[in-house]
């Protein structure tokens, strides 16, 4: 592609050369350039990409693009911090300032790969919680209805073609598109992914074409110095979502929910052909009202989807939950999934609705949804002398009061939760998870997580004060295998184990180097030297 087509649309300056070159890609990882590649020079979360500017020179780009965050018109030419080592620009490269970078990037994508988002279906899913879960029941449905479809989330990235561990939630602007566009040329017809505040505040979705947006819920997270400022803010950057979306399937249980609807109004309401609502509590004339009253702009359609009837199912080894949906037409749609806990009904309402969006027959979408299980979403990874070993992600207050809530309601044992918590985040989910576990569990033990750039030890002293607030019986064990340990060695039958904060993640960071570190290899090394006889129900 010639380079000048790369600015269709966008507002640019060209401050050295000329747009006459054949570009081949677009990387903003100096790493990843190729002899004729653009790259992109932005600022992220950690560097600026300004550093990086003479790797890419040296490695063949045909030019850069500079976003205003990293412009200065005083040391664009700068040897030192312009261009590296080499201190120099070649003749026949250009330099391209391109301003309004939180969606101009995504145009500049859209512009190479041909809008791929809008050969796809595309699903986000946005909320504090719930967002992996309800992207791999979305898979499972869309796959099991016969529609080849990619993945984009906190786990894995799959463009049916291949998959790739995850190193965000939401991948930058620039891989999305591209993956978007592998998915196309893989013959994807879906896409379903998860849709981070920090991914939408930082522009990673620009350009993205949403067909439906769903919320989850939310709860305070993610509000610290690299984070956001405050709650109202992360409400905000999570209702500007639905601004790219043409459905919206929204939780209307959640306390927040006319919040998001008044963000589809101020942000959306051109786009937004419709909001269809999920919950199990039957909304008053007073809420829907209020809700209605953000919205006068266009035709909300709210269909009421109930779920009743909850009660608790074995698969043999494992707790679920089976409950009906009541539909908008009285239909009822009977649900049972291998997962317990009420989350995951609302998880398993929220691609009910959705599914009916798009219409695919309930009975194949129920039936989907019986046998999902998500890796380390309340995964049992071991039955140990009648005690269950249980992995979850819960890694803030609310998501570990949801989970111990759920263990409490299925086993009459005691609960032993380990867990620690990860370093560069806010101080206070620390302490409120050391409450939650303090009041929630019979035993916590204390112990290390991602302790990323920060002591460990600091860290689980903050965890000690929330434990000690809430008057707690509590151990601290340091070595993650050892607290796992503990935890297995001390329950007895009917007990559970809980570790929760790592979920699906394979490794420990510690001082931005990443170790191997899986807790199902760990619970498996555990349970052969303790010599146990059954691992999941499985001889070991």
């Amino acid at each position: 592609m010639r380079a000048e087509c790369l600015f269709s649309g966008i507002r640019y300056e060209l401050i050295k050369g000329s747009l006459d070159a054949d570009i081949c890609d677009i990387v903003d990882d100096s790493r990843q350039v190729s002899p004729n590649a653009v790259f992109v020079c932005r600022r992220g979360a950690v560097t600026n990409g300004r550093k990086y500017i003479g790797d890419a020179i040296s490695r063949g780009a045909a030019g850069i693009i500079i976003t205003d965050e990293v412009w200065d018109s005083e040391d664009v030419y700068d040897a030192d911090s312009m261009s590296g080592s080499l201190g120099y620009y070649p003749d026949d490269f250009f330099v391209v300032v391109m301003h309004d970078k939180r969606y101009s990037i995504g145009r500049l994508c859209n512009n190479f790969w041909g809008y791929p988002s809008r050969e796809l279906t595309v699903i986000g899913v946005t909320g504090t919680k719930g967002k992996t879960t309800v992207t791999y029941m979305m898979k499972k449905v869309l796959e099991t209805c016969g529609c080849k479809t990619g993945l984009i989330g906190t786990i894995e990235v799959d463009d049916c073609s291949s998959q790739v561990q995850s190193v965000n939630t939401t991948p930058g602007v620039v891989q999305l598109h591209r993956i978007l566009h592998n998915m196309v040329s893989n013959g994807a017809r879906y896409c379903v992914m998860e849709v981070s505040s920090q991914g939408i505040m930082l522009g990673r979705v620009s350009g993205v074409d949403f067909d439906i947006g769903i919320f989850t819920n939310i709860s305070p997270d993610h509000i610290g110095k690299n984070e956001h400022k405050t709650f109202e803010e992360y409400i905000r950057w999570k209702s500007t979502m639905f601004s790219m979306c043409r459905y919206a399937v929204i939780n209307m249980d959640d306390v927040y929910a006319p919040c998001i609807c008044n963000g589809i109004q101020v942000n959306g309401a051109k786009k937004c052909s419709g909001v269809i609502g999920y919950g199990m509590n039957i909304w008053s004339k007073e809420l829907y009202d209020k809700i209605s009253e953000h919205m006068p702009v266009y035709d909300i359609h709210f269909s009421l989807y109930i779920g009743d009837q909850l009660a608790m199912a074995y698969n043999g080894i494992t707790p679920g939950t089976e409950c009906e949906c009541v539909m908008p037409d009285g239909d009822r749609v009977p649900i049972h999934i291998d997962m317990p806990g009420l989350f995951n009904v609302y998880n398993a309402l929220a691609v009910i609705a959705a599914g009916d969006v798009l219409g695919f027959p309930r009975s194949t979408v129920s039936k989907a949804l019986e046998d999902i299980c998500v890796r380390g979403r309340m995964e049992c990874a071991a039955v140990y002398r009648g005690a269950y070993v249980y992995i979850d992600y819960a890694h803030n207050p609310v998501s570990l009061e949801n989970v111990l809530k759920t263990l409490r309601s299925y086993f009459g044992g005691k609960i032993f939760c380990v867990f620690g918590c990860g370093g560069n985040r806010a101080k206070s989910r620390r302490i409120g998870m050391g409450m939650v576990s303090g009041k929630m569990a019979d035993l916590t033990i204390v112990t290390n997580d991602n302790p990323r750039f920060e002591d460990p030890e600091a860290i689980m002293d903050d965890i000690e004060d929330g434990l000690n607030a809430a008057g707690a019986e509590y151990i601290r064990i340091p070595d993650r295998k050892k607290a796992i340990r503990y935890g297995i060695v001390h329950a007895v039958a009917g007990d559970v184990v809980l570790l929760a904060g790592k979920g699906h993640e394979t490794y420990q960071d510690v001082m931005g180097h990443r170790t191997h570190m899986d807790e199902r290899e760990l619970i498996g090394q555990i349970l052969e030297e303790e010599d146990a006889g059954v691992i999941c129900g499985r001889d070991n």
